[in-house]
């Protein structure tokens, strides 16, 4: 009798198993370990781009000693440009602790890195001192896309008026003396006549002075290629219409002639004229003009020039000026000899109140003649100057005449 013989069906974990998914996981785990070690070695090809193609573009990181994966030095290792989001400029890239244009805990803005003690930067991702890094670049790069030094600037300015007030009148003033010269002898008398004309112009120009505060809110000193300070006005319209101004100011021009920070404080005085009288004008301002060279033009390295303006309105100034006041002076040389008096003074024909002055001129009656006529009387024999100046303020003009007094000659006695 045949017997049929059955075959046993293999049971879990026993022998007849395939041994194949074993030694599949064996040689993964291996591969784990492997490139946990070796880093470099595992993904030595798999970081290679193929040619024409960059290891950015194939979405593959660098990774040095001690950098971690994705990091600014990491990426810096090989040579990738480091760039923010897309949309964004180099200033916008995330910094240490996730703050975005903010510097490192413990380092201000625009603060270099501190070197180690070996001369290489400290962060690097190489630790070679000649290793391009953010804040190590090579020389005539930038620290930010291998690019030249952006070397920008930003300013704001602003500005006060202290003070504005009437500069007055133009004021022209001549003297003269007739006779210039004298011949005379002791117990002798003559005249001389002074004669002082003298023209006030009314105008409608006045002082203006204050300060100009400028803050440098960049990373480097403005490059100052011009300043300009100038008045304006209003008069029955909308239109700021300039006047005619001649103001200096203190602030630098040239290469970094305003340093970062600040504000820096400087001053401006001047004149300015109106074209029309100051009751047309209803509005009065300053406007201070500064133009530098390195303004920002993205993208780096791009400069501008640009020009940063403020302007301040400032009250109409009063028209409280003083009459202009004539004066007379006189003197003898040398002082005994020779003495003189005042006979009469007229103003523009009409007798003064006061014969020597001073004489206050009202610029509407201008222009003025005085004249001044004194008496001369001789004491002693010699030479004398008799010099008389007329002064109004500051301005003066001298007249002077020349007399000899001669030894009288005794008479002859036949």
């Amino acid at each position: 009798m045949k017997t049929r013989s059955k075959k046993k069906r293999a049971e879990p974990g026993g022998r007849g198993r395939s041994w194949v998914p074993w030694f599949m996981m064996v040689a993964l785990v291996a591969l784990i370990l492997g490139s946990i070690v070796f880093p470099q070695a595992a993904f030595s090809e798999a970081g290679k781009a193929p040619e024409g193609e960059s290891a950015p573009e194939m979405g593959v990181q660098a990774q040095g000693e001690g950098t971690e994966p994705g990091s600014v030095e990491a990426k810096t290792a090989l040579g990738a440009e480091i760039t923010g989001p897309e949309g964004t400029e180099e200033d916008d890239i995330a910094e240490e602790g996730g703050q975005s244009g903010q510097p490192p805990a413990g380092q201000t803005p625009g603060e270099a890195v501190e070197e180690d003690g070996d001369g290489s930067t400290a962060g690097s991702a190489s630790g070679d001192p000649g290793a391009a890094t953010p804040d190590n670049p090579p020389d005539g790069l930038a620290s930010l896309g291998g690019q030249e030094d952006w070397k920008v600037t930003s300013l704001d300015i602003w500005k006060d008026v202290d003070a504005v007030y009437p500069a007055g009148y133009s004021i022209t003033l001549d003297k003269t003396a007739q006779p210039t010269s004298l011949v005379m002898e002791p117990g002798e008398t003559e005249q001389v006549t002074f004669t002082i004309n003298v023209g006030i112009i009314s105008t409608n120009t006045f002082r203006i002075e204050g300060n100009i505060f400028v803050k440098n809110t960049g990373d480097w000193p403005a490059d100052v290629t011009a300043v300009q300070d100038t008045v304006w006005y209003k008069a029955d319209g909308p239109s700021w219409l300039p006047a005619t101004s001649s103001i200096t100011t203190t602030v630098p021009v040239g290469p970094g002639a305003i340093p970062t920070g600040g504000p820096h404080v400087y001053s401006y005085s001047g004149t300015f004229t109106l074209p029309v009288p100051l009751s047309q004008v209803t509005s009065l301002s300053n406007l201070i003009e500064i133009t530098i060279s390195n303004k920002p033009d993205p993208p780096p390295p791009g400069m501008k020039s640009h020009t940063f303006h403020f302007r301040k309105d400032f009250d109409k100034p009063g028209l409280s000026v003083r009459n202009p006041v004539l004066e007379d002076e006189e003197s003898v040389s040398p002082e005994t000899g020779l003495d003189y008096e005042i006979k009469s003074t007229t103003i523009n024909g009409v007798p003064a109140a006061d014969l020597d002055g001073p004489w206050e001129l009202d610029p509407a009656g201008a222009p003025y003649t005085v004249v001044i006529t004194k008496e001369l009387t001789a004491n002693a024999a010699g030479n004398y100057t008799l010099l008389n100046r007329a002064k109004v303020g500051e301005l003066e003009d001298p007249a002077e005449v020349s007399i000899v007094v001669r030894e009288t000659e005794p008479e002859c006695v036949g």
